[in-house]
């Protein structure tokens, strides 16, 4: 039987001449959306065709997630990056002897000796036997000569036989090891190794090609998020709302016919102004944080800390802590993703305070001091989008924690310092920061790769150094190893949104770095739908 519905052409046909322009095309998608692709009898939603590409979703204008493009990047940067301490530094790091028991290095040590002395014993006695045919001597004379001349390097020979059997019986034996005598040759030692960095033609220590790679790839991942946030700022109506205000009715055209006409209003405008400003730049804080946090998980892992006790706090100058540490640490924490946190929360950490902020501690280390800002400094002047100067100072500190724990972070600020402080193929002498800020109250001892930063402290070095008639010069043999300043500085830019030290391919490193290093999750994280 032939059914009596109205094809989809055929609808469209009757009733298209009736509708205005826009309800025509309203209508035109309307039967397509229903021809293609039909609905779930269920849901009443639409179903996509198999295989088919689903419909793209319109970014909600208030919560903003990264790009496809980005989470690409992080996640082909997280397959190339090492995966351990241990694979950063093989690309500098050439092993000479593995790490071994104490006795079998003193087995390996008597072999050598063994068959040095056979190698000499060997040669006295070809040097005996081509004697013998020059003279002609008897051969029935020849053992017994040889003998008597060769009895120091025979007796040299027992000897070594015999030491070399009496210690591999100890190596052996684990009730030898375990007798008081010869406790400390079942100790572990450590793996002997040479650094092999690449050189500049003075003499001076690069980063090896692999952190050059490596960096390409952090950079990369960075960049691509920055570029969703400059995306997500042009997006979002909150961000926009403000900007319309601060071009508006508190712009600065506004102000300054309020001043010059004495208007009693113009200091509270200022002051509205002012907050509209604080307001937009703690917007951009969020969507930030809002783009990270959709690429990995942040701030899910707490520290077990505790406060200082009075001899650790005397070694470095720090006074107690302050009482709202464990607040204030809690509100640092949320910078940084969970991979980080747990394994910083490997290690103790103590809280103390102090007036110059610090973390000392180092890779290696079982454990660190972090010094906050004692409780004054909260009234400090402050322009960023941190809740205060304290809040800022705080992730900084916490920056330097990640340095001791995270693998390849310190690595990768060495890599990126050393590549901004290129000129040609030489790298840029070091100068003190009190050389290149006037009063600025810098140690002696702070040194730093100018570059062109705003601020030099972000290309401070911790590195070795010697002196050259007065002037510092870098003699560090393995400085991936040593802390730095940019990431945190980059921290301090990139989130505080008033940036004073670098530029925005700081803001890329600083991003990258949060997206990709020590990432252990495989799968994409799940995202919020977004509104139509």
């Amino acid at each position: 039987m032939r059914s009596t519905m109205l094809s989809t052409r055929a609808r469209y046909q009757v009733v298209a001449p009736l509708l205005t322009p826009l309800g025509y095309a309203r209508y035109a998608v309307k039967l397509w959306r229903a021809e293609d692709h039909p609905r779930d009898p269920r849901t009443g939603r639409f179903i996509p065709k198999p295989g088919g590409p689903k419909r793209p979703r319109r970014p909600s204008a208030r919560n903003h997630v990264a790009s496809t493009r980005a989470w690409e990047a992080a996640q082909r940067a997280r397959q190339a990056l090492p995966a351990d301490e241990a694979g950063w530094r093989s690309a500098v790091r050439k092993e000479i002897r593995p790490a071994e028991r104490a006795v079998d290095r003193r087995v390996a040590e008597l072999e050598a000796e063994l068959a040095a002395v056979r190698d000499t014993l060997a040669k006295r006695r070809a040097e005996l036997a081509d004697e013998f045919r020059r003279k002609r001597t008897p051969k029935s004379k020849r053992e017994q000569i040889a003998n008597d001349r060769l009895a120091d390097e025979i007796r040299d020979v027992a000897m070594a036989e015999s030491q070399l059997a009496w210690m591999r019986g100890i190596a052996e034996n684990p009730e030898e090891l375990a007798k008081p005598s010869n406790r400390g040759l079942g100790n572990m030692l450590a793996a002997q190794v040479e650094m092999v960095y690449p050189k500049d033609p003075v003499g001076r220590v690069l980063p090896p090609e692999e952190y050059h790679k490596a960096l390409d790839q952090v950079l990369e991942a960075g960049k691509a998020l920055h570029d969703d946030f400059l995306d997500a700022k042009r997006r979002d109506k909150e961000y926009n709302d403000l900007q319309r205000k601060l071009d508006g009715e508190l712009g600065p055209e506004a102000i300054r016919k309020a001043f010059a006409a004495q208007d009693p209003g113009r200091h509270d405008l200022m002051a509205r102004r002012n907050a509209a400003q604080k307001a937009q730049t703690r917007r951009e804080h969020e969507l930030l944080k809002q783009l990270l946090a959709s690429v990995r998980p942040f701030g899910g892992v707490r520290h077990k800390a505790a406060p200082a006790g009075e001899s650790s706090r005397r070694v470095y100058g720090a006074e107690a802590a302050r009482p709202d540490w464990e607040a204030r640490l809690r509100e640092a924490e949320a910078y940084f993703p969970d991979d980080w946190l747990s394994l910083s929360a490997k290690a103790e950490l103590r809280i103390a305070s102090s007036q110059r902020a610090f973390h000392a501690g180092g890779r290696g280390h079982d454990s660190s001091l972090l010094a906050m800002p004692v409780t004054a400094r909260d009234q400090d002047v402050y322009i960023g989008a941190f809740r205060d100067y304290t809040h800022e100072v705080n992730v900084h500190e916490m920056g330097h924690r990640m340095e001791m724990m995270v693998p390849g972070l310190q690595e990768l600020e060495f890599t990126f310092v050393r590549r901004r402080s290129m000129r040609g193929s030489s790298l840029e002498p070091l100068a003190r920061l009190k050389d290149i800020v006037r009063h600025s109250g810098y140690d002696e001892r702070e040194v730093a790769f100018p570059d062109d930063w705003r601020n030099p402290y972000a290309g401070k070095s911790y590195e070795q150094i010697g002196r050259v008639n007065g002037r510092p010069f870098v003699q560090d043999p393995d400085p991936g190893a040593r802390p730095w300043e940019v990431f945190q500085v980059g921290l301090q830019d990139t989130f505080g949104r008033n940036p004073r030290f670098g530029d925005d391919e700081l803001q890329h490193f600083t991003l990258g770095v949060l997206a990709t290093l020590a990432r252990t999750e495989t799968t994409k994280p799940k995202r919020k739908r977004r509104s139509r």
